[in-house]
């Protein structure tokens, strides 16, 4: 889709969960099933390509996965990610 319907879109939207619901406690999500394949103290890289509002990201930090770039063409959703981040790196909530 244009960039324009994304823009649109993340103007109204605070967050989407695009693969599933990460607050349910049986979702496969919140469970992390990559901390067994991939343990945070190895120090890796992870790249989230068209993380859109997803709080992913953020899920991805708590679990100690500090290496993170989240993409997105949505200059929007950029904006909002980039105020996230600096919440997040002032030690407050990131919401």
């Amino acid at each position: 889709k244009d960039p324009s319907y994304w823009d649109e879109r993340f103007a109204s939207e605070a967050e989407h969960e695009w693969l599933g619901d990460l607050s349910d406690e049986g979702s496969p999500l919140r469970e992390a099933p990559f901390t067994a394949l991939l343990p945070a103290d190895l120090d890796p890289w992870l790249l989230l390509v068209g993380s859109g509002n997803s709080s992913l990201p953020m899920v991805f930090h708590n679990a100690s996965y500090t290496n993170l770039v989240a993409t997105d063409y949505s200059r929007v959703v950029l904006e909002n990610m980039l105020a996230r981040a600096r919440r997040l790196s002032s030690g407050r909530s990131p919401t």
